[in-house]
This record gives structure tokens, sequence and C-alpha cells, in this order.
């Protein structure tokens, strides 16, 4: 299954062929004495004109609808600054949480669903909770199997689209990076269990990111963030087997979930309609152009599954095989410290 890569670019489509997949020479860029011709190649392109429903059906909504089945899934938006990025993502999230609870409306009678909402800011490597008043700090950390476990931030129950969109709105006031300079994260999470059935509980992750503004290599500070996130696309479009950077940054380790070749991965790019904008326009569609060589093997992510526990009871028998062979009375400690806190674990996901 391929990314799909959308473009919000402000050109003449004069052949009439919005919504197909073409390619539209943006500009001749003149470097020094060559003229250089680009053109890029897009699943849609927009013109000024399209409507927020327009952009979301040919863009997000794919993502949404593999979200709804239970896979994990990442919309972001991406461009410079005053290209109408955050509008975008503003009206597909309005979009998206109205077809989440059509979706559970259908399905009320078979099945039982809880929606929790988490909205994030990551400002300068920091993170704010732009739902909650908690005074308690947020942070991450690391499981026994690498993955990035996010704590201490608001995850509020949803019961309705507009209760969403409000806890959404009241945190937009929160915001703290101005004019594009932070990257703020929209996270649904959807339980999902069978009524009157013993069956397990699917978990669902769908983050909606409005990514920092992009701009010019040249212009410092060079967002950290911003250049981890572009990292891990350039990983996935060229070396696949190799593991992914998540460390990098506050961003990519919040991400992990949906950043990776197993979710649904939508990216919409943002173009400013000038010729000031040329180089920063250049700069955008160049990272998109990498972003379209993404392979996607979706895959259901695992919760509470046989295979966690399987590699959770392999960890425990590689340290249970070490008991014999410390060699010191602190290694000791540590290692019988442990085996008790990873049976512990054990325990927990076997209830």
């Amino acid at each position: 299954m391929d990314l799909v890569l959308y473009a919000i670019v402000y050109v003449c489509d004069e052949e009439n062929r919005f919504g197909s997949r073409i390619s539209q020479q943006i500009f001749p860029v003149t470097e020094g004495k060559h003229e250089k011709n680009t053109s890029y190649t897009f699943d849609k392109v927009f013109p000024p004109e399209a409507t927020g429903g327009q952009v979301y059906e040919g863009t997000a909504r794919s993502v949404v609808e593999d979200f709804l089945l239970g896979y994990n899934g990442l919309v972001c938006c991406y461009g410079q600054s005053q290209s109408g990025k955050s509008l975008t993502i503003a009206s597909i999230c309005i979009h998206v949480l109205q077809d989440i609870f059509v979706h559970i409306r259908q399905h009320a009678a078979t099945m039982q669903y809880l929606v929790r909402l988490a909205y994030l800011e990551v400002h300068n490597e920091s993170i704010i909770d732009l739902v909650g008043n908690k005074s308690a700090s947020i942070s991450l950390t690391m499981d026994l199997i690498g993955n990035f476990i996010l704590q201490g931030h608001t995850n509020e129950p949803i019961l309705s689209a507009d209760h969403a969109l409000s806890c959404i709105e009241a945190g937009r006031t929160k915001i703290i990076g101005k004019n594009g300079t932070s990257h703020t994260i929209l996270r649904i999470t959807m339980e999902r269990e069978r009524k009157n059935s013993n069956s397990p509980i699917h978990v669902a992750m769908l983050d909606i990111v409005d990514l920092a503004a992009s701009h010019r290599v040249t212009v410092p500070p060079i967002d950290k963030s911003l250049l981890a996130f572009g990292h891990i696309i350039w990983q996935l479009s060229h070396h696949r087997t190799t593991a992914l950077p998540y460390h990098d940054s506050i961003l990519t380790q919040i991400l992990q979930p949906t950043l990776t070749p197993s979710a649904s991965l939508g990216l919409i790019c943002t173009a400013a309609p000038s010729i000031e904008s040329v180089g920063e326009t250049h700069q955008t569609l160049k990272f998109a152009s990498r972003a379209k060589r993404v392979r996607l093997e979706l895959s259901l992510p695992v919760h509470h599954g046989s295979i966690q526990l399987e590699i959770y009871h392999r960890h425990l028998d590689a340290l249970l095989s070490q008991r014999h062979s410390s060699d010191s009375i602190d290694n000791q400690i540590k290692l019988e410290l442990a085996i008790r806190n990873l049976r512990q674990v054990i325990l927990n996901l076997s209830e």
C-alpha cells in the first residue's frame, strides 16, 4: 500500500484535471545563470476554490476509514508559514470527528466504544498539554521492547464531535508557539469491544499533526523535531529495514505508534502563492517528493496480545538464565529487581 501524498498548491489547473493524478510544473527556478525547471507529482492538487470537504475527502478520509477498521493512522500537514496549513488541519479535524461519531452511531447496536482525545504542543522540545490544567509534567518513557510511552497528559473521554471540538477550541488558546514555530498533535484513541462477547478490546490511535512551518535550511534556528520527522520519512523511503531514529526528538517519540509503515499515513503539503516564497515552496515540495517513495504494509496494532506477552516471557527467560552468572552482590540485586518488575508486568497484562 502506498502512502497517499496530496498537495494544496495555488496554481491554475488549465486542463481541468482537479482530483486526478497529475504532474504540475510549479515554477522554473533561476539559479545563477542556469534555469532549472522542476515538476512534482501528487495524488491530488487542490486549487484555491476547493472546499474543506473536498480537501478532506481527497486526503484524510482514507486514513480515517483505516482507523475505524482498527489501524493506527497519521495525517500531517507540512508547509511554510502563511500557506493555509493550520486552517487546513482545523477543517480536517471537524470532518474527522464527525465521521468517527457517525460510525459509532451506526454500530451502536453491536459494538461499544470509548473515544479519548489528547491535544499536545511540542515547543522547543517541551511538551505542553492543551486540554487539561494539570500541573504535573508530561514525560516519555521507554518500555522493555523499545516503545515510547507518553505519561502525565490529559486523555479526555469524548462523548460527541461537539464535545471534542470545544476541547480543541479551548486548547488553541493555550498554544505558545506563534506563527508556526511549534507542532500541535491531536491524538484520538478509540477502544472498541463487541457487546455480549469475551473478545479482546481493540485499540486504535489517530494522530492529526500541524507541523511547524517549513523554512530553508539556511535559516536558523533549525527545528530539531522537524528535522527528525523528515529524517524518519527519508529512512522509510530508502532503508525500511533500518531501525527508525525515534529518539532524535520529542515529536518523533510521541508519533512512534503512527509514524510507521504499519500505520495508515497521509501527508498534505501547502504552498504560498507568491514569488517571494519560491525557495521555501521548493524546500516543501522536495520533502514531499521524498515522502512519495514511502511504502506501507498496514498491520493491526497489538494490545494486550499474545505477541507482546511472548516477547516479555522471552526477556524474562534471558534474565533468569543470568541468575547464576552474576559476578557481584550489586549485580545480583539489580537482576532480581528486574526479574520481579518484569513478572509484575506480565501478570498485569495477563489479567
